[in-house]
């Protein structure tokens, strides 16, 4: 008979339950999650796990917000345009590295402490830049929702980066439109630029960061 082998006692941190956690997300997404599952992970009896978290949703909100502290935030008063791009850079960065992050925000009931803390800074980096309260929502929750679909993109098209046929098949396609119904498109379509996933999320922070000023 195979017996599993169990943690030392008394080696289970709330530490050690989140890492694994995230690393058993990152591997088979969050339906895989549960508190026998990550028990097993860990070697333990699933009871041990609750001297530490009080179930799958306190395991949940521990992993988001250990996700979201590492955001790196600049000082507020020196920060300006270029610290509010790090932050939504770092954060796309994060979505594309951790894509379960993005479905987790769907369960929470509300926002983890180091979310808050991420808006906090983003807030006052615009209003240390001069812009009204209005403003301020306005281009933190249309940077927001950018990132989010540029990182839910990303899995299907980063592929086209590696592909390096992909822009003169989407050139020959655009030219072999009507040009009587797309005249714009076929207008472009000679010359059409070349935008890595990367670039085209450069280039929309460019856009929302404009209002910023100099």
């Amino acid at each position: 008979m195979v017996t599993t082998k169990r943690a030392p006692r008394g080696s289970l941190t709330k530490d050690r339950i989140v890492t694994a956690a995230i690393d058993l997300l990152d591997r088979e997404g969050l339906d895989a999650l549960t508190v026998r599952r990550l028990a097993t992970e860990l070697q333990v009896r699933p009871m041990a796990l609750y001297n530490h978290v009080n179930g799958k949703a306190d395991i949940l909100a521990a992993v988001a917000e250990e996700m979201t502290s590492r955001l790196d935030l600049p000082d507020a008063a020196t920060a300006g345009a270029d610290g509010l791009r790090a932050v939504f850079r770092s954060y796309f960065r994060l979505l594309v590295e951790h894509p379960v992050l993005l479905q987790l925000n769907d369960t929470l009931e509300q926002a983890n402490p180091a979310e808050l803390r991420v808006s906090e800074r983003a807030y006052a980096i615009m209003r240390q830049a001069g812009l009204e309260p209005r403003d301020a929502v306005g281009l933190l929750a249309g940077m927001v929702r950018f990132t989010i679909g540029c990182a839910l993109l990303y899995p299907h098209r980063h592929a086209w980066d590696d592909d390096p046929g992909h822009w003169d098949r989407t050139r020959e396609a655009i030219m072999a439109l009507p040009a009587g119904e797309y005249p714009e498109l076929r207008a472009m379509g000679a010359d059409l630029p070349i935008f890595t996933q990367e670039d085209a999320f450069e280039f929309g922070l460019d856009v929302f960061l404009a209002r910023l000023g100099p």
